[in-house]
């Protein structure tokens, strides 16, 4: 069997790439525009990395992109990641790697390639970009029916575009990549206009999250200058973000015992069109602090990467439930804490598993053909887990007592 060796010879198959698969880097890296910089502490302790950009190495080096395409780029013999990790936690991206192994074993037995290993911050680097792919969807909006709202609400009253509204500010002129930082940041730094418009009489209705997909969409059908070169920003990041979100007044009515959502606690939706649509009804509902001032782009991709990263980590697992997991799901055919009980797995109170998820969960991708094999000839059915129960097991394992003091 060949090692998958990254990105050359892709699908084992060897050969030039085609068009669309050498621009994958490209979009890899567009889609980690204001990806998770998050030093917030999750499940096992588990952080999403600091560099958004390793994950991107890690994907590339160890030929992860050989079978799976983002956004609709590159090989299509396992699931389009920037789907598949749509509206996911670090806990569902878990379990669904651990779902893969026996679909994923048996394709690189056909391709003939040897599956790659990782080392536990190699793994954090991965899950770090895998939910940065489900959190930098591209807008997936109707230009028919965002020319419908730019018409029924209101906004031709000042501005005009693709001949639609009477307004002196025309927007033909923007870019087809406005980019849902660039947006969220035009559209906080509206606010005097907004004010304005109010004071004579205009009506500016909020915004559902898909509406405002649907407004971009056809700001974008309509942009008449098309990009010259790609756009990109720099990554958020979150420790910055958190510094944002108390300057910018946020935090007087989103943490602890402000009068809206705790957003700490219960965090935003991870579409980045819910976020800007959560901005401009703000906006045009008044209720923007008094103290916040404009933003940069930098400093909304900052407060984007903080929101993020709140919402990639899971609540803590439930340690009686993960036992009931582990008992149902065989675990204990294979597996043993101390003892001397003659198991075909290793003593899980020697695991890496208890010290922090990516170290667990390396060893056991780097494990999983040989479990694989294990299993299969001991007709022990290979476990569907979800994130909740991944988050369950790990509490467990960590706290189990060994066996001799049950």
């Amino acid at each position: 069997m060949r090692q998958a060796r990254g990105w050359f010879g892709a699908g084992g198959r060897g050969g030039a790439l085609t068009p669309s698969e050498a621009w994958l880097p490209l979009c890899l890296a567009v889609l980690l525009v204001a990806g998770p910089a998050a030093a917030q502490s999750g499940p096992a302790g588990f952080a999403l990395p600091t560099d958004p950009g390793a994950g991107t190495r890690v994907f590339l080096r160890k030929g992860c992109v050989q079978c799976h395409s983002v956004g609709g780029q590159g090989r299509r013999i396992g699931p389009d990641l920037s789907r598949a990790t749509a509206g996911s936690r670090v806990t569902d991206i878990v379990a669904a790697m651990w779902n893969h192994v026996p679909s994923m074993q048996r394709q690189m037995a056909v391709f003939d390639i040897q599956p790659p290993t990782f080392r536990a911050e190699e793994i954090g680097a991965l899950i770090g970009f895998l939910y940065s792919l489900g959190t930098r969807r591209p807008w997936q909006g109707d230009p028919d029916r965002g020319r419908a709202l730019f018409t029924g609400r209101g906004c031709g009253g000042c501005h005009r575009v693709a001949g639609v509204g009477r307004g002196r500010t025309a927007l033909d002129l923007l870019s087809r990549r406005l980019t849902p930082v660039a947006t969220a940041t035009a559209l906080w730094n509206h606010r005097r206009p907004v004010a304005s418009a109010r004071a004579r009489g205009l009506s500016l209705p909020p915004v559902e999250p898909q509406e405002m997909a649907d407004l971009v969409s056809f700001l974008h059908a309509a942009a008449t200058v098309p990009p010259s070169a790609p756009r990109f920003e720099r990554p958020g990041d979150a420790g910055a973000g958190s510094r944002v979100f108390a300057q910018a007044g946020c935090a007087s009515c989103h943490r602890g015992a402000g009068s809206a959502p705790d957003l700490e606690r219960a965090p935003l939706s991870r579409d980045a069109h819910a976020l800007v649509a959560e901005l401009w009804n703000h906006v045009v509902g008044g209720d923007t602090p008094g103290e916040a001032g404009a933003l940069s782009a930098e400093r909304t991709a900052d407060l984007f990467a903080y929101l993020y990263s709140l919402a990639s980590l899971g609540g803590p697992g439930d340690a009686r439930r993960g036992a009931r997991l582990f008992e149902n799901n065989h675990c204990l055919e294979c597996h043993r804490f101390g003892g001397t009980r003659e198991t075909l797995g290793p003593d899980l109170l020697q695991s890496p598993a208890r010290k922090t998820l990516v170290d667990g969960l390396a060893a056991l991708w780097n494990h999983s053909a040989k479990m694989l094999q294990t299993m299969q000839e001991a007709r022990v059915p290979w476990p569907r887990l979800r994130g909740r129960d991944v988050a369950d097991l790990l509490a467990y394992v960590r706290q189990a007592a060994p066996e001799s003091e049950r």
